[in-house]
């Protein structure tokens, strides 16, 4: 598995990939700092301190969810391309060989999303403890933070199911136009629809505490999971 692992990473850490993602992570930071407004100085945040915080959380969360979902997107397709699965041809000599690479890649895939997620998931929260007056309450910032990584990693998959079927980077327009239609009508749905969608994905749009009921959102996506390796498994190449 470790073989898998540092092959899938060799081909992925390109140093286009991850000037991209330096640049996106980047984007997050400088947009912290302007939602911040910690230029004004302090005496003018203090004035409405309250509604700045909650303008601030919801335009950084906001941003950071724009991103994440985009880089769970480009990170499935840059594992999932027609070139990364031409390694199998060098790699793969027997079913089990094939299992392995197939987790391989999905494995590796979800720990560069939590690495990216956790940096700056925590530099959010040193920056804001640190350098502004907000008070953030670790509990509701750590459950939302959790929430958006899930729906990081919902996209990522959803992305690599769909590479099964068109191997083309032009894929990725389908996941960002799910998400897109998700942020943009949700909130206009009834109530009932809104929580019948919510049991299939996850959509923090902005800082808030959601209402998810997450031990059948992951089980879906074991589900997805499973019939992603199932397919590979059966194709002649993955």
């Amino acid at each position: 598995m470790m073989n898998y692992l540092r092959l899938h990473h060799d081909y992925m850490l390109s140093k286009t990939f991850i000037t991209i993602i330096l640049i996106l992570m980047m984007v997050i930071q400088l947009n912290t700092l302007y939602a911040s407004q910690i230029l004004e100085g302090y005496g003018h945040l203090d004035a409405f301190r309250e509604s700045f915080q909650e303008d601030y959380l919801n335009d950084v969360f906001m941003v950071m969810e724009y991103i994440f979902v985009f880089i769970g997107i480009l990170t499935a397709i840059s594992l999932s391309n027609k070139n990364n699965q031409a390694l199998m041809v060098y790699t793969v000599t027997s079913k089990k060989d094939k299992w392995l690479f197939i987790i391989g890649r999905i494995i590796l895939g979800i720990m560069f999303l939590l690495a990216v997620w956790i940096s700056q998931i925590c530099a959010v929260y040193a920056f804001t403890s640190g350098f502004t007056p907000y008070t953030i309450y670790l509990k509701d910032y750590f459950e939302v933070a959790i929430y958006l990584i899930l729906e990081m990693i919902q996209y990522y998959l959803i992305t690599l199911m769909l590479m099964v079927i068109v191997s083309t980077v032009l894929i990725g327009i389908v996941p960002l136009l799910i998400f897109w239609l998700l942020e943009i009508s949700l909130h206009s749905l009834s109530i009932e629809l809104q929580k019948l969608l919510t049991i299939f994905v996850i959509n923090i749009n902005g800082y808030g505490i959601k209402q998810i009921n997450l031990l059948i959102f992951i089980i879906i996506y074991i589900f997805f999971t499973i019939n992603y390796i199932m397919v590979l498994l059966l194709k002649d190449c993955c």
